[in-house]
């Protein structure tokens, strides 16, 4: 077998991998944020309700990879048929982690900066808070009380614009990779002629 085909196979395990430990990790700080968004929506949204309410930080653990394994399949899609354009395995491989680690960072830090721009300003202002109304989705108990409905929501947004940073992160990574590309095979051209 191709050693880049094999190589493509690794890198979208490596990645699928990555992603689910990364989703682990995320919501566990959103866990924190907001204890009810898991255990008042997200557990009652993926039938864990009955299942983790004595150990809720595992239940939002198994949201997190649940939640993310795909994209980390996505994501290892993508940068390896991107990672095929450099002749070498060696140079594909390391410019795929390179391109993997820009993903995570900017996946992970991308809900935290939009949602602190968002709404750190009227956080800072609690007398605004109490327009916060929590959505509820048709899975969650309408009797279900929140407690803390600005909390709950913040958390809510951490959760959706994750998906916002994972995208931006795929993004980020294949504009990498294309760009190192392209530098090496100008280098290439020129030590050439």
């Amino acid at each position: 077998m191709n050693k880049k085909v094999i190589a493509l196979f690794l890198i979208i395990l490596l990645s699928t991998l990555i992603a689910s430990i990364y989703g682990v990790i995320h919501n566990q700080i959103t866990y924190s944020v907001s204890s009810e968004f898991f255990t008042k929506d997200l557990f009652y949204r993926f039938g864990l309700d009955e299942y983790f309410m004595e150990a809720p930080r595992l239940g939002a653990a198994i949201i997190g990879v649940w939640s993310s394994w795909w994209m980390g399949l996505l994501i290892g899609i993508m940068f390896g048929i991107v990672g095929c354009l450099y002749q070498s395995t060696k140079m594909m491989l390391r410019q795929t982690l390179k391109a993997i680690s820009i993903a995570i960072v900017v996946a992970f830090f991308t809900p935290f900066i939009v949602v602190s721009y968002l709404f750190l300003p009227e956080y800072l202002n609690s007398t605004s808070l109490m327009q916060y109304e929590v959505m509820r989705s048709s899975e969650v108990p309408q009797n279900m009380l929140i407690q803390n409905d600005y909390l709950f929501y913040l958390a809510a947004q951490i959760h959706n614009y994750s998906y916002i940073g994972g995208l931006l992160g795929l993004i980020a990574g294949v504009a990498s990779m294309i760009w190192k590309y392209k530098k090496s095979e100008i280098t290439m051209k020129l030590a050439n002629n």
